[in-house]
Protein backbone atom coordinates (compact mmCIF):
# COMPACT_ATOMS: atom_id res chain seq x y z
CA UNK A 1 0.00 0.00 0.00
CA UNK A 2 1.45 3.16 -1.21
CA UNK A 3 0.97 6.39 0.84
CA UNK A 4 -1.98 8.08 -1.16
CA UNK A 5 -3.98 4.73 -0.41
CA UNK A 6 -2.80 4.76 3.13
CA UNK A 7 -4.36 7.99 3.87
CA UNK A 8 -7.26 7.11 1.33
CA UNK A 9 -7.36 3.98 3.98
CA UNK A 10 -7.32 6.49 7.22
CA UNK A 11 -9.46 8.98 5.84
CA UNK A 12 -12.03 6.40 4.21
CA UNK A 13 -14.69 7.02 6.98
CA UNK A 14 -14.81 10.82 6.77
CA UNK A 15 -17.62 10.59 4.49
CA UNK A 16 -17.51 14.24 3.51
CA UNK A 17 -14.01 16.36 3.64
CA UNK A 18 -14.34 19.90 4.47
CA UNK A 19 -14.88 22.19 1.35
CA UNK A 20 -13.27 25.85 0.13
CA UNK A 21 -16.26 28.24 -0.13
CA UNK A 22 -17.12 28.24 -4.21
CA UNK A 23 -15.96 31.92 -4.18
CA UNK A 24 -12.52 31.17 -2.88
CA UNK A 25 -11.72 28.06 -5.24
CA UNK A 26 -13.20 30.54 -7.70
CA UNK A 27 -10.77 33.30 -7.27
CA UNK A 28 -7.68 30.61 -6.82
CA UNK A 29 -8.92 29.91 -10.51
CA UNK A 30 -9.57 33.69 -11.72
CA UNK A 31 -6.50 34.90 -10.37
CA UNK A 32 -4.17 32.54 -12.46
CA UNK A 33 -5.44 33.65 -15.42
CA UNK A 34 -3.68 37.21 -16.50
CA UNK A 35 -6.78 38.57 -18.48
CA UNK A 36 -8.87 38.55 -15.62
CA UNK A 37 -10.45 41.84 -14.63
CA UNK A 38 -10.63 43.68 -10.99
CA UNK A 39 -14.64 43.98 -11.78
CA UNK A 40 -14.85 40.11 -12.22
CA UNK A 41 -12.71 39.50 -8.90
CA UNK A 42 -14.52 42.15 -7.12
CA UNK A 43 -18.02 40.70 -8.17
CA UNK A 44 -17.30 37.27 -7.06
CA UNK A 45 -15.86 38.23 -3.66
CA UNK A 46 -19.47 40.20 -3.29
CA UNK A 47 -21.17 37.12 -3.75
CA UNK A 48 -20.02 35.42 -0.25
CA UNK A 49 -21.55 38.51 2.09
CA UNK A 50 -19.25 36.78 5.14
CA UNK A 51 -16.09 36.97 3.50
CA UNK A 52 -16.61 40.35 1.81
CA UNK A 53 -17.39 41.68 5.45
CA UNK A 54 -14.44 40.10 6.99
CA UNK A 55 -11.93 40.99 4.16
CA UNK A 56 -13.22 44.92 4.54
CA UNK A 57 -12.67 44.57 8.21
CA UNK A 58 -9.24 43.31 7.89
CA UNK A 59 -8.20 45.93 4.78
CA UNK A 60 -9.08 48.66 7.87
CA UNK A 61 -7.32 46.96 10.46
CA UNK A 62 -3.88 48.34 11.66
CA UNK A 63 -2.39 45.86 9.93
CA UNK A 64 -2.70 47.42 6.20
CA UNK A 65 -2.60 51.32 7.97
CA UNK A 66 -4.62 52.72 5.40
CA UNK A 67 -4.92 56.38 6.07
CA UNK A 68 -8.87 56.21 4.86
CA UNK A 69 -11.39 53.55 5.10
CA UNK A 70 -12.33 51.32 2.27
CA UNK A 71 -16.23 50.81 1.92
CA UNK A 72 -16.55 48.11 -1.30
CA UNK A 73 -14.29 45.67 -2.05
CA UNK A 74 -13.53 46.66 -5.45
CA UNK A 75 -11.82 49.88 -3.46
CA UNK A 76 -10.51 47.00 -1.06
CA UNK A 77 -9.02 45.67 -4.74
CA UNK A 78 -7.92 48.46 -6.10
CA UNK A 79 -5.74 49.65 -2.69
CA UNK A 80 -4.09 46.28 -1.89
CA UNK A 81 -3.81 44.56 -4.71
CA UNK A 82 -4.76 40.79 -6.31
CA UNK A 83 -2.43 38.91 -4.61
CA UNK A 84 -3.14 40.53 -1.58
CA UNK A 85 -6.58 40.01 -1.53
CA UNK A 86 -6.31 36.31 -2.98
CA UNK A 87 -4.38 35.97 0.42
CA UNK A 88 -7.31 37.68 2.03
CA UNK A 89 -10.05 35.42 1.00
CA UNK A 90 -8.50 32.14 1.56
CA UNK A 91 -7.28 33.16 5.19
CA UNK A 92 -11.14 34.09 5.70
CA UNK A 93 -11.89 30.89 4.48
CA UNK A 94 -9.71 28.29 5.62
CA UNK A 95 -10.15 30.23 9.26
CA UNK A 96 -13.96 29.01 9.06
CA UNK A 97 -11.67 25.31 9.58
CA UNK A 98 -10.13 25.62 12.66
CA UNK A 99 -11.44 25.27 15.90
CA UNK A 100 -10.28 28.03 17.98
CA UNK A 101 -11.56 26.46 21.62
CA UNK A 102 -10.02 24.00 23.62
CA UNK A 103 -6.98 21.86 24.35
CA UNK A 104 -6.42 18.57 23.79
CA UNK A 105 -2.92 17.67 26.81
CA UNK A 106 -0.88 20.29 26.60
CA UNK A 107 -1.88 21.87 22.77
CA UNK A 108 -4.35 25.36 22.94
CA UNK A 109 -6.18 24.94 19.19
CA UNK A 110 -5.99 28.80 19.51
CA UNK A 111 -2.17 28.30 19.00
CA UNK A 112 -2.46 26.07 16.00
CA UNK A 113 -3.93 29.04 14.04
CA UNK A 114 -1.61 31.81 15.34
CA UNK A 115 1.07 29.29 14.82
CA UNK A 116 -0.37 29.57 10.81
CA UNK A 117 -0.71 33.05 10.71
CA UNK A 118 2.96 33.81 11.79
CA UNK A 119 3.91 31.18 9.53
CA UNK A 120 2.50 32.92 6.77
CA UNK A 121 3.22 36.33 8.21
CA UNK A 122 7.04 35.04 8.18
CA UNK A 123 7.04 33.18 4.68
CA UNK A 124 6.08 36.24 2.86
CA UNK A 125 8.61 38.34 4.59
CA UNK A 126 11.32 35.63 3.27
CA UNK A 127 10.55 35.41 -0.18
CA UNK A 128 9.97 39.20 -0.65
CA UNK A 129 14.09 39.20 0.86
CA UNK A 130 14.83 36.36 -1.26
CA UNK A 131 12.61 37.01 -4.36
CA UNK A 132 12.63 33.02 -4.68
CA UNK A 133 8.70 33.03 -5.03
CA UNK A 134 5.46 35.00 -4.79
CA UNK A 135 5.17 36.57 -1.54
CA UNK A 136 1.33 36.10 -1.40
CA UNK A 137 1.70 32.15 -2.76
CA UNK A 138 4.40 32.37 0.04
CA UNK A 139 1.57 33.55 2.74
CA UNK A 140 -1.09 31.28 1.76
CA UNK A 141 1.14 28.27 1.75
CA UNK A 142 2.51 29.18 5.44
CA UNK A 143 -0.99 29.49 6.39
CA UNK A 144 -2.62 26.39 5.15
CA UNK A 145 0.78 24.38 5.91
CA UNK A 146 -0.44 22.51 8.76
CA UNK A 147 -3.76 21.95 7.58
CA UNK A 148 -3.22 17.98 8.12
CA UNK A 149 -3.26 18.56 11.90
CA UNK A 150 -6.69 20.12 11.72
CA UNK A 151 -8.04 16.97 9.40
CA UNK A 152 -6.44 14.81 12.30
CA UNK A 153 -7.96 16.76 15.70
CA UNK A 154 -11.40 17.35 13.60
CA UNK A 155 -11.91 13.98 12.29
CA UNK A 156 -9.85 11.44 13.90
CA UNK A 157 -10.14 13.26 17.37
CA UNK A 158 -9.49 9.77 19.71
CA UNK A 159 -6.45 8.95 17.62
CA UNK A 160 -5.66 12.76 18.15
CA UNK A 161 -5.67 12.61 21.62
CA UNK A 162 -3.21 9.45 21.46
CA UNK A 163 -0.89 11.22 19.61
CA UNK A 164 -0.62 14.24 21.60
CA UNK A 165 -0.56 11.71 25.34
CA UNK A 166 2.65 9.64 22.98
CA UNK A 167 4.69 12.97 22.43
CA UNK A 168 4.41 14.20 26.05
CA UNK A 169 5.47 10.51 27.03
CA UNK A 170 8.25 10.41 24.63
CA UNK A 171 9.38 13.66 23.25
CA UNK A 172 8.90 12.75 20.18
CA UNK A 173 7.71 14.89 17.27
CA UNK A 174 4.25 14.84 16.16
CA UNK A 175 4.91 13.14 12.67
CA UNK A 176 6.77 10.50 14.63
CA UNK A 177 3.59 10.09 17.14
CA UNK A 178 1.75 10.40 13.58
CA UNK A 179 3.69 7.48 12.25
CA UNK A 180 2.61 5.44 15.29
CA UNK A 181 -0.89 6.10 16.09
CA UNK A 182 -1.95 6.32 12.16
CA UNK A 183 0.75 5.39 9.88
CA UNK A 184 0.47 8.72 8.21
CA UNK A 185 1.24 12.23 8.49
CA UNK A 186 -0.54 15.33 8.56
CA UNK A 187 1.77 16.49 5.55
CA UNK A 188 1.04 13.52 4.20
CA UNK A 189 -2.83 13.97 5.26
CA UNK A 190 -2.62 17.67 4.27
CA UNK A 191 -1.69 16.79 0.15
CA UNK A 192 -4.62 14.75 0.46
CA UNK A 193 -6.94 17.44 1.25
CA UNK A 194 -5.01 20.19 -0.82
CA UNK A 195 -5.67 17.43 -3.61
CA UNK A 196 -9.31 16.92 -3.14
CA UNK A 197 -9.64 21.05 -2.98
CA UNK A 198 -7.73 20.84 -6.48
CA UNK A 199 -5.43 24.04 -5.28
CA UNK A 200 -2.20 24.79 -7.29
CA UNK A 201 0.34 22.27 -7.85
CA UNK A 202 2.23 25.11 -5.47
CA UNK A 203 0.62 24.90 -2.85
CA UNK A 204 0.06 21.01 -2.38
CA UNK A 205 3.94 21.33 -2.82
CA UNK A 206 4.75 23.35 0.23
CA UNK A 207 1.97 21.56 2.48
CA UNK A 208 3.43 17.87 1.65
CA UNK A 209 6.89 19.14 1.85
CA UNK A 210 6.96 21.24 4.28
CA UNK A 211 9.27 19.27 6.75
CA UNK A 212 11.38 17.91 3.89
CA UNK A 213 11.66 20.32 1.25
CA UNK A 214 14.51 18.12 -0.77
CA UNK A 215 11.77 15.70 -1.18
CA UNK A 216 9.60 17.96 -2.95
CA UNK A 217 9.64 17.84 -7.22
CA UNK A 218 8.60 21.04 -9.34
CA UNK A 219 8.87 23.37 -5.97
CA UNK A 220 11.75 22.29 -3.71
CA UNK A 221 12.71 25.99 -3.31
CA UNK A 222 9.29 27.03 -2.55
CA UNK A 223 8.88 24.50 -0.11
CA UNK A 224 11.79 25.14 1.68
CA UNK A 225 10.64 28.67 2.09
CA UNK A 226 7.78 27.35 4.18
CA UNK A 227 10.05 25.15 5.99
CA UNK A 228 12.25 28.14 7.01
CA UNK A 229 9.38 30.34 7.86
CA UNK A 230 7.65 27.23 10.10
CA UNK A 231 10.83 26.83 11.84
CA UNK A 232 11.56 31.16 12.89
CA UNK A 233 7.80 30.81 13.47
CA UNK A 234 9.01 28.84 16.67
CA UNK A 235 11.84 31.04 17.64
CA UNK A 236 9.45 34.08 17.20
CA UNK A 237 7.11 32.81 20.14
CA UNK A 238 4.19 31.06 17.91
CA UNK A 239 4.98 27.63 17.47
CA UNK A 240 2.68 24.62 18.22
CA UNK A 241 3.72 21.90 20.38
CA UNK A 242 7.09 21.52 19.61
CA UNK A 243 9.75 22.33 16.98
CA UNK A 244 10.17 20.27 14.23
CA UNK A 245 12.98 20.92 12.18
CA UNK A 246 12.25 19.68 8.80
CA UNK A 247 16.62 19.78 8.05
CA UNK A 248 19.53 21.81 9.75
CA UNK A 249 18.89 25.56 9.81
CA UNK A 250 22.09 25.72 7.01
CA UNK A 251 20.36 22.99 4.52
CA UNK A 252 17.16 24.71 4.34
CA UNK A 253 18.99 28.63 4.16
CA UNK A 254 20.67 27.54 1.33
CA UNK A 255 17.79 26.00 -0.34
CA UNK A 256 16.58 29.30 -0.08
CA UNK A 257 19.49 31.26 -0.93
CA UNK A 258 19.13 32.97 2.30
CA UNK A 259 22.65 34.09 4.33
CA UNK A 260 22.34 33.53 7.88
CA UNK A 261 22.98 37.59 8.39
CA UNK A 262 19.68 38.21 6.49
CA UNK A 263 17.98 35.16 8.22
CA UNK A 264 18.72 36.92 11.87
CA UNK A 265 18.13 40.21 10.38
CA UNK A 266 14.48 39.34 9.21
CA UNK A 267 14.02 37.26 12.97
CA UNK A 268 14.92 40.99 13.94
CA UNK A 269 12.77 42.97 11.90
CA UNK A 270 9.55 40.14 12.70
CA UNK A 271 9.99 40.23 16.25
CA UNK A 272 8.89 43.70 16.98
CA UNK A 273 5.89 43.24 14.40
CA UNK A 274 4.85 39.61 14.63
CA UNK A 275 2.69 39.72 17.75
CA UNK A 276 0.65 42.78 16.37
CA UNK A 277 0.19 41.37 12.81
CA UNK A 278 -0.84 38.05 13.88
CA UNK A 279 -3.34 39.46 16.49
CA UNK A 280 -5.08 41.98 13.65
CA UNK A 281 -4.98 38.73 11.24
CA UNK A 282 -6.33 36.29 14.04
CA UNK A 283 -8.88 39.04 15.17
CA UNK A 284 -10.43 39.92 12.12
CA UNK A 285 -10.38 36.76 9.87
CA UNK A 286 -12.61 35.19 12.69
CA UNK A 287 -15.08 37.79 13.08
CA UNK A 288 -18.22 35.83 11.85
CA UNK A 289 -16.73 33.24 11.68
CA UNK A 290 -18.51 29.65 12.96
Amino acid sequence: MNEREKVAWILRDIRTLPTLPHVAVELLRQSERAETSLSEIALLVEKDPSIATRLLKLVNSSYFGLRREVASVHQALMLVGLNNLRSLVLSTSVMDLFDQKGQVGQLDRGDLWKHCIATAITARAIAKDTRMMDPEVAFTAGLIHDIGKVIVDRYLHPEFVEIVALMEQQSCTMRQAEGEILGVTHPEIGLHLTTHWNLPEVLRECVAYHHSPNDAGTYGTEAAVIALANEMSYELGHGYGEAERPLESDQIRALTRLSEERAAALRGQLLETIESDVSAVAQHSSDHAH
